[in-house]
C-alpha cells in the first residue's frame, strides 16, 4: 500500500469540502436574504400599522372634538331654554301677582263701600228705631200701658238704648 501524504489528500479534500462549503455559504446567504426580507416585511407592516393607528387616533380625536363641540352647543341651547322658561315664569308670576293685587284692591274697595253703606243703613235705621221707640213710649203713656220689665242682657248698650 502506498502512503498517502497530506498533499495527496488536498485535491480530494478540496473536491469533497469545496461543494460542502459552497453549499453552506449559499445556504447562509439565502437565510440572510430571507431574514432581511422578513425583517423588511415586519418593519413595513409595523410602519403601516403605526400609520393606520395614528390615522385612527387622529380621526377619533376629530370625532371626539366634534362631539365635544356639539355637546357644548347643546349645553348652551339648554341654558338658553332654561333662561327663557325662567323669564316666562317670572313674567307669568308677576302678571298673576299684579292681577291678583288689582282684584284684591277692587274687592277691598267694594267691601269698604259695602261696609260704609251698611253702616249708613244701620245708622239710619237706628235713628228710625229711636223715633219708633219714642212714639211707642208716648202711645203707651197716653194709653196708660205699663211697659214690660227690662231683661238683664249681656250687652249694656242694648239696655242703655232701651231706657
Amino acid at each position: 500500500m502506498e502512503t498517502v501524504t497530506l498533499l495527496d489528500l488536498g485535491p480530494i479534500l478540496a473536491a469533497v469540502l469545496g461543494p460542502m462549503l459552497l453549499f453552506v455559504a449559499a445556504s447562509m446567504r439565502y437565510q440572510h436574504v430571507d431574514s432581511a426580507k422578513t425583517r423588511e416585511l415586519i418593519v413595513t407592516a409595523f410602519e403601516r400599522a403605526r400609520k393606520d393607528s395614528r390615522e385612527l387616533i387622529n380621526e377619533a380625536k376629530k370625532e371626539n372634538l366634534e362631539l365635544h363641540r356639539q355637546n357644548r352647543e347643546l349645553i348652551r341651547q339648554n341654558r338658553d331654554l332654561v333662561e327663557k322658561v325662567r323669564t316666562e315664569n317670572r313674567e307669568q308670576i308677576e302678571s298673576a301677582y299684579n292681577r291678583t293685587r288689582e282684584e284684591m284692591s277692587t274687592l277691598i274697595t267694594r267691601n269698604h263701600d259695602l261696609i260704609m253703606r251698611n253702616h249708613d243703613l244701620i245708622m239710619n235705621n237706628s235713628e228710625g228705631l229711636s223715633d219708633v221707640r219714642e212714639r211707642l213710649g208716648r202711645i203707651e203713656g197716653h194709653l196708660r200701658i205699663v211697659p214690660p220689665p227690662e231683661h238683664e242682657s249681656d250687652n249694656g248698650d242694648d239696655a242703655a238704648r232701651a231706657a
